[in-house]
């Protein structure tokens, strides 16, 4: 795939530099990438990076889902994957959060946030038993 052939995949978060790293995630994939802080801020263009369609940083762009085919379908995927785990009846699947207090500020999130949340200990230790 060239560039003229992909674009950035629509499930992307970033999170802002820290101590010399930043971190994308493609959520929709689960795949998450750790850049170099000098070269991840908030104007980066992900396409941009990849000056040298060679370079080990297109590759691993290209492998995590962030940077896809143009006509790939990422609604139709998630629909797909919904209704292929909503249906699977040989397997339960349970989120837990932990606290209401996530500081990631995805752009999709849902949740209220509630600062300094938690859950109790006593949940805590419920949850492990079951």
């Amino acid at each position: 795939m060239n560039k003229s052939e992909s674009r950035i995949a629509a499930f992307i978060d970033s999170l802002p530099p820290s101590s010399g790293t930043g971190k994308i995630d493609a959520s929709l994939h689960h795949s998450i990438l750790i850049i170099k802080k000098h070269i991840l801020n908030p104007s980066t263009n992900l396409l941009s990076l990849c000056s040298d369609l060679n370079s080990e940083l297109y590759y691993q762009l290209i492998d995590g889902k962030f940077l896809i085919e143009e006509d790939n379908d990422e609604v139709h995927f998630l629909q797909k994957s919904i209704l292929q785990a909503t249906s699977n009846k040989d397997e339960f699947i349970l989120h837990i959060n932990p606290t209401l207090d996530c500081n990631l500020n995805c752009w999709y999130c849902y949740e209220n946030h509630i600062k300094g949340s938690r859950i109790s200990k006593d949940t805590e230790e419920t949850i492990f038993k079951i």
